[in-house]
């Protein structure tokens, strides 16, 4: 027997994968980074990926783990700000394997998001290292 996987709909609240192509075709190429409040590093490199896509002039998204229950976001609203507390709920994501560990990076160009994921914190210069030999 062979049955469709469907994906729920994605909340309001949520970015969703509709959203993230929206990012990805106004860009010509970029990095998206995904970070989890549960894992401490993940929380550090989102001032080093703001740092080496600033330096690299590259368009970045930062998103959120679809996880974070609404209660722990309030939290994070505290000490973050909005732009990087948007909870992401994508099957591409899904499938793509993002959630396996945080922070994950992915990056796109010309509208599509390449093959690879950059598990792990980095300081600003690998990332940098990181980002050019992902979009090579």
């Amino acid at each position: 027997d062979v049955k469709p996987f469907t994906h729920d709909k994605t909340a309001a609240s949520f970015v969703s994968d509709n959203d993230v192509k929206k990012f990805i075709t106004t860009h010509k190429e970029g990095a998206i980074y995904v970070w989890s409040p549960r894992m401490g590093l993940s929380v550090n490199g989102i001032k080093e990926i703001q740092l080496a896509t600033k330096s690299m002039k590259l368009p970045v998204l930062i998103l959120l783990d679809k996880e974070v229950n609404d209660k722990e976001l309030a939290s994070l609203k505290k000490n973050h700000k909005a732009d990087v507390l948007k909870r992401v709920d994508s099957f591409d994501f899904k499938m793509r394997n993002i959630s396996m560990h945080f922070p994950a990076v992915i990056v796109f160009k010309n509208g599509k998001i390449l093959s690879g994921v950059k598990y792990g914190y980095e300081k600003a210069e690998a990332y940098q290292l990181d980002l050019r030999n992902m979009l090579r």
